[in-house]
């Protein structure tokens, strides 16, 4: 796998305003009311997760993004476990989920 560039981890966490930037948009997208929900898939066994996570723990101890509330939720996959490391956390449903 390759390793995320921030604006690209903003977009899977579900940041519209990254997303918007990171496709060349010179205007972020309008933000709705109400808290800002991250969600980060990640698991112990993956080499470019650790970029990801740190982004993630900043921008959750931020407590706020763009006068948002941030409301963050990590989930472990289980696919990183047959690389030879199982990570304890992971769960067949959190795969599920980014699925979905």
């Amino acid at each position: 796998m390759r390793p995320l560039h921030a604006l690209s981890a903003l977009c899977l966490l579900g940041l519209p305003l990254a997303c918007a930037r990171a496709e060349g948009d010179p205007q972020p997208a309008k933000a709705a009311e109400g808290p800002v929900v991250l969600e980060l898939f990640t698991s112990q066994g993956c080499n470019s997760c650790p970029a990801a996570e740190h982004l993630f723990s900043k921008l959750a101890s931020s407590g706020s993004l763009a006068d948002r509330a941030i409301v963050p939720l990590a989930f472990h996959v289980d696919y990183w476990d047959e690389q030879g490391w199982t990570d304890p956390y992971s769960l067949p449903e959190w795969t599920e989920r980014q699925r979905l």
